[in-house]
């Protein structure tokens, strides 16, 4: 069968073709983290944040201090400025040193066993095909799983071509959309496997 929207042959064995000749998807830019901001920069952010906590905290208090008339009216009005400066104090704490997080070295080879799952239901093969072609390329070692609730032949070539399995139902007796059954069951429930 043919991608007709890639024009693409689909067909192929999966076990005849390496790893390394299997289509690995590229991208039109090198993915990686922003380079961190400079000192100066960083400095003026610090102050800008403290700064703004400074008068948030001004204000919350001149407004208890001064302006709360009425109090079945101010004090709701208060709490909802009270919840937007603890917002901002959050806010200002969770990202007050960004780029001192420490990068964990990528996982090269590992014991145990690693599956990726990419539960599908007529999604058009614009957005199946890059999906489970970089789902085949991460590494380490993996095995990539499409469960497709569809039942569409398409998919199932298109899946093997790729090196991914291909898991649906037999039977679809259930009303809506359900959620698709564990494959390392699949041997005990009313499925295909390829």
């Amino acid at each position: 069968m043919t991608n007709k929207t890639q024009g693409q042959s689909l067909t192929g064995d999966v076990a005849k073709t390496p790893r390394s000749k299997r289509f690995t998807p590229s991208f039109s830019g090198e993915a990686a983290l922003p380079a961190p901001e400079s000192k100066s920069r960083r400095r003026t952010i610090h102050v800008a944040a403290v700064v703004a906590l400074a008068v948030s905290t001004a204000y919350l208090s001149w407004r208890v201090g001064f302006t709360l008339g009425s109090l079945w009216l101010a004090i709701p009005l208060w709490l909802l400025e009270l919840h937007a400066a603890v917002g901002l104090f959050l806010f200002t704490f969770s990202l007050w040193d960004i780029d001192s997080a420490v990068i964990p070295p990528p996982v090269l080879q590992t014991d145990q066993r690693i599956a990726v799952l990419i539960p599908t239901y007529n999604e058009p093969s614009e957005v199946l095909l890059p999906t489970v072609a970089a789902a085949v390329a991460l590494e380490p070692a993996h095995e990539t799983w499409v469960l497709d609730d569809g039942h569409r032949p398409w998919v199932r070539e298109m899946a093997t071509s790729l090196g991914a399995r291909y898991l649906t139902r037999e039977e679809r007796s259930r009303q809506g959309r359900q959620p698709q059954q564990c494959p390392r069951a699949h041997r005990s429930r009313p499925l295909r496997d390829s």
